[in-house]
């Protein structure tokens, strides 16, 4: 996916994007690394933007400045929505399948316009998920890759 695609698609939508200025190592990130399998196409889009959030800031994608283990209580942490998951278990059984499902799927994209939801890649499969509360694990197939995950948002077959 072209870069200018993505940086016109913003501007045209309402969407603030900053070119990243710097390049990271997946190997030697301590959360991103642990996601073995993530594809080139979606490292290289993490290595070209530090930001990408909507206008409203209801909407954004996570960079990996975004993904930190140690969260103030005020900041909204990359994976929120896993960790309400497990607050809600009503047993070890179900967090440990909380746990198990999240340690699969990466979250790439989080709202909380009208609710929460978000887009993440399943490790597994490389399909682009959206999710949304209450069950935030009960996802459909939004792209079969994140390229055509890209795609879809900048044609508007994907309202972000």
């Amino acid at each position: 996916m072209e870069l200018n695609a993505i940086v016109e698609w913003a501007e045209n939508n309402g969407w603030r994007s900053e070119l990243s200025v710097k390049c990271f190592n997946i190997a030697e990130h301590p959360i991103l690394s642990a996601y073995n399998g993530l594809d080139n196409e979606y490292i290289d889009f993490l290595n070209s933007f530090s930001r990408l959030e909507s206008g409203d800031e209801c909407s954004w994608f996570l960079f990996p400045d975004d993904f930190k283990e140690n969260y103030d209580s005020n900041e909204f942490a990359w994976n929120e929505f896993q960790r309400i998951s497990y607050e809600s278990a009503l047993s070890d059984i179900e967090a440990l399948a909380v746990k198990n499902w999240w340690l699969r799927h990466l979250p790439i994209l989080l709202s909380v316009r009208g609710g929460y939801s978000f887009y993440a890649i399943d490790i597994d499969s490389q399909h682009v998920v959206y999710g949304s509360e209450p069950e935030f694990e009960e996802t459909s197939v939004a792209a079969e890759c994140f390229e055509d995950f890209l795609k879809k948002i900048i044609s508007g077959k994907i309202d972000l």
